[in-house]
């Protein structure tokens, strides 16, 4: 056989054995072998499985391992899987929010709701507005997303017609007419202006904003944006946490919690957080996956900026500018890094600020203060530049820490107690005038004593006492100092409170402690070491506590135990807040006023007329031996309670003169209770023409005088017949008696 009559039968031969190879029918003819509708993707189809017909473009995404929607990526990250409708939600508003005229004011009326649907993703979304306005065609009104996506829901001039408001009016896509082709009151659905499938595919939790703007001027002020909602259809998929990744698909590539985001399979597995971060089954593998030694800056402990490049970290700086391969947006090139000055306009971003600095970026006619010779403090705002003073108090803009303030910037002298920082050195109330480095003791914080003399100040202390010259009293002598000890009553004020330390003040001959005495009050000459204890609250012996003895004899009655406004030292009872001195008497068998008496209290003569004045006891008498004492009686100044209200002598004044006791008229002894040296227990002036200790008789006429007449010493002494000195007159006496005469001394 001929070569040319052996090919025919060779082609024929070849051709019956391609047939019979398997698969060579499919691929020569593309038929979809498995009738899902899609040819095999070895012949031009998009079916990547033509023998399984669950398997083609769009099926629905099983965690089987089988990609059966064709879209080439794993179960564990195909977001498809599981993707199911989820339930319609509806976000409601009545703001009834009223939307400006411009005729009056510009704006627009704004309102916010925030919707909470769960994990979802929006598949649909509609929106129904209730607006009243004269005229809805010069509405705008614009819808904004979580997200930050803007929608033109109606447009200006979209609606036309008689009739005022939209009412009802529902945004929809599927809507068959558009809304700029609606007649109020556009109730129904109609197409928005832009297509609400703009926000298909985002999450719809968060704050949605709606805006609605009047474009012209109505002279209307009763536009009102009455209500709007939003109408969801979402799709619920298994990735709760929003991470790119399935949940409960772990097996094949899914996410292993779908709580935490940062949580999946290309995460960084930081190290110290106790977390399997990549899903691998191990924890904290340390997060440096490029093998440099740094950990990945996504970790709070990493500084790594690029963990995918063992050349790229901190510790690399090629170009050795200073400025590590992390920091340094041209590690390449040493005049390029962080900090560096930018030149003006050259194409190169030299201080890695992301741009290139242009001399006069804001157009205000001055060049950029990072640029040579520029002045523009801050060339991105056309109103901050050196050729602005708006407050006109001289220092402009750039340097001015407040403009809109006339009395801040750094040529004006700081205040004090105006709580501003007036020369805008980041300080308030730090006013040095005389810049000696303190502040002025006028400012709250201030200590400098004399702001206007830069030698006076708290750092000086010329005699070296210790002191500052603003706390010495005398800056020459260093003896003299609050640091100083005082010597008493010698004229000199050592430790600088203004004055000498007397030892006696009170003049009761017993000095204070730090004057070597133990005078406990050298303001009341009534106490002082060894003087009797009296009650009345006060420590009059100075043993360093009041303890006149108390009527029970327990030791300490000079305190109100029971709180009745009566001390216990003369409280018959300091244990019952309803007995004390001056309290009402009941018939309770207590004595409730201390006056050593009980009312009835089961004594039988308390409920008996006793003195026959028509009153027992029990019925109000305070003294029933006496009959002219009861609750009808008029009261007199006799120092008895004539009518019994538990008051002595109310309306009259016993003791004018506070010299301790009670005039003759109120049955007292003092005979002149308009002088307080005047009374019976005073002792006779024997030459004061006065009846001094209220015995009737005067001068020469005492007693006391007469015996005293040939033995008097000075004004106030006298000798006995036993040679002995008597008392001393009271120090007032001494004092007269210098002035008449000097006095003579006794022959002893």
């Amino acid at each position: 056989m001929s070569p040319s009559s052996f090919a025919p039968v060779l082609a024929l031969t070849l051709a019956a054995a391609l047939l019979a190879l398997p698969g060579t029918a499919k691929s020569q003819t593309c038929d979809d072998l498995d009738e899902d509708g899609f040819d095999d993707e070895a012949c031009g189809g998009e079916d990547c499985d033509d023998d399984d017909e669950t398997v083609y473009p769009g099926a629905s995404e099983l965690c089987d391992g089988e990609d059966s929607d064709c879209d080439g990526l794993d179960d564990g990250a195909d977001l498809n899987v599981g993707t199911l409708p989820g339930s319609p939600a509806t976000a409601a508003a009545t703001p009834f929010s009223q939307i400006p005229d411009p005729a009056f004011i510009s704006g627009a009326a704004v309102d916010s709701q925030d919707v909470n649907v769960g994990p979802a993703i929006i598949d649909d979304l509609d929106v129904t507005v209730y607006i009243l306005h004269v005229a809805p065609e010069e509405l705008e009104i614009t819808l904004t997303s979580p997200s930050g996506t803007i929608v033109q829901l109606v447009a200006p001039g979209s609606t036309e017609g008689a009739l005022n408001n939209l009412v009802d009016t529902v945004l929809d896509d599927e809507a068959t007419d558009l809304v700029d082709s609606c007649s109020t009151p556009c109730t129904g659905s109609f197409q928005p202006n832009e297509s609400l499938s703009s926000f298909d595919g985002e999450d719809p939790n968060g704050t949605w904003t709606i805006q609605v703007t009047d474009t012209e001027a109505t002279f209307s002020n009763t536009s009102i944006l009455n209500e709007w909602t939003l109408h969801f259809e979402t799709l619920v998929t298994d990735d709760a946490d929003q991470d790119g990744y399935v949940d409960g698909c772990e097996e094949f590539g899914g996410d292993c919690d779908g709580a935490d985001p940062s949580v999946n399979p290309e995460a960084i597995d930081c190290p110290a957080d106790a977390i399997d971060n990549d899903c691998d089954d191990i924890v904290d593998e340390g997060g440096d996956e490029d093998g440099d030694g740094y950990i990945s800056d996504l970790c709070s402990l990493g500084d790594d900026c690029d963990d995918s490049d063992d050349e790229i970290h901190p510790g690399i700086d090629d170009d050795g500018d200073g400025a590590n391969a992390c920091d340094d947006c041209d590690d390449d090139d040493d005049s390029v890094f962080p900090g560096q000055i930018d030149v003006c306009d050259d194409g190169i971003d030299q201080d890695c600020s992301g741009e290139d600095l242009a001399p006069d970026s804001d157009g205000d006619g001055y060049t950029d203060i990072n640029c040579a010779g520029g002045t523009d403090c801050d060339d991105q705002d056309p109103t901050l530049n050196p050729g602005i003073d708006a407050d006109a108090d001289g220092d402009h803009a750039c340097v001015d820490c407040d403009d809109g303030s006339a009395i801040q910037g750094p040529s004006l002298p700081e205040e004090c107690g105006d709580f501003v920082d007036n020369d805008c050195d980041g300080l308030v109330d730090n006013r040095d005038l005389d810049q000696d480095g303190y502040v002025s003791i006028d400012c709250t914080t201030g200590d400098d004593c004399d702001d206007d003399d830069d030698q006076v100040h708290p750092g000086i202390d010329a005699d070296g006492d210790g002191a500052s010259i603003c706390d010495d009293c005398d800056e020459s002598d260093p003896n003299l100092s609050p640091f100083a000890s005082e010597t008493c009553d010698d004229g000199i004020d050592q430790d600088c409170t203004g004055s000498d330390l007397l030892s006696d003040v009170d003049g009761d001959s017993a000095s204070i402690p730090e004057c070597g005495g133990d005078d406990c009050d050298d303001l009341d000459p009534a106490n002082f070491p060894a003087n009797s204890e009296v009650c009345d609250g006060q420590d009059n012996d100075c043993n360093g506590s009041a303890d006149f003895i108390s009527q029970e004899g327990d030791g300490g009655g000079e305190i109100d135990s029971d709180l009745d406004l009566s001390l216990d030292c003369a409280d018959c009872d300091d244990t019952t807040a309803s007995v004390y001195p001056g309290a009402t008497e009941l018939c309770n068998g207590i004595d409730d006023d201390c006056d050593a008496t009980t009312g009835a209290g089961g004594d039988a003569q308390q409920e008996v007329d006793g003195d026959g004045d028509g009153q027992t006891p029990c019925e109000g008498d305070c003294d029933d031996t006496d009959a002219t004492l009861h609750i009808d009686s008029t009261e007199i100044c006799d120092l008895v309670d004539n009518n019994c209200d538990g008051t002595v002598d109310e309306g009259f004044i016993h003791d004018s003169d506070e010299d301790g006791e009670s005039k003759v008229e109120c049955g007292g002894a003092d005979c002149d209770d308009s002088d307080p040296l005047v009374n019976s227990s005073a002792t006779e002036d024997c030459q004061d023409e006065v009846d001094n200790n209220c015995d009737g008789a005067v001068d020469a006429e005492d007693d006391d005088c007469q015996a005293n007449a040939n033995s008097q010493v000075g004004c106030g002494c006298s000798v006995g017949a036993d040679g002995h000195k008597g008392s001393l007159y009271p120090l007032t006496l001494i004092a007269l008696g210098a002035l008449v005469g000097r006095r003579r001394r006794p022959a002893l």
